[in-house]
């Protein structure tokens, strides 16, 4: 991208430079900037931003480890929907993990094999999350 400084002037043009190289989405030690998710057609940088939230509070340590070690499930929150499940997807394909479906591959090798949409593991995370506070009041009330 041009950054002009003669039109836009020196400010705004580094402003601009350092805005496009800020990372939008970080996964422990792995950064994605906006250029390297668009390269995959990832554009969601709204999405990014959860999950970088989410990674962060989840402490992981990079990429791999979350496509290792983390289950869908556990990405399964409020904050996080489908457009940040794709966004997931297209770090995965920036950084080469998963093959030609890195989304499916992820989904398949904590699920073993059994595929359900992203949706429908929100709401089996929710009624467990409401079943899990029911059972707790039931055990306070006794």
């Amino acid at each position: 991208m041009d950054f002009s400084e003669e039109v836009l002037g020196h400010y705004h043009a580094g402003k601009l430079r350092t805005h496009n190289q800020t990372p939008v989405l970080i996964v422990g030690a792995d950064k994605f900037t906006r250029a390297d998710l668009s390269k995959v057609e990832c554009f969601n940088f709204v999405a990014a931003a959860r999950l970088t939230a989410l990674f962060k509070a989840l402490r992981v340590p990079n990429l791999k480890h979350v496509f290792e070690k983390v289950p869908p499930g556990e990405i399964a929150v409020a904050s996080i929907g489908t457009i940040s499940m794709a966004v997931l997807g297209a770090a995965f394909e920036a950084k080469g993990l998963g093959g030609d479906a890195p989304l499916t591959t992820y989904v398949k090798h904590h699920l073993d094999d059994h595929l359900v949409t992203f949706d429908t593991m929100k709401h089996h995370a929710a009624a467990a999350e409401k079943n899990g506070k029911r059972h707790y009041r039931k055990k306070a009330a006794q």
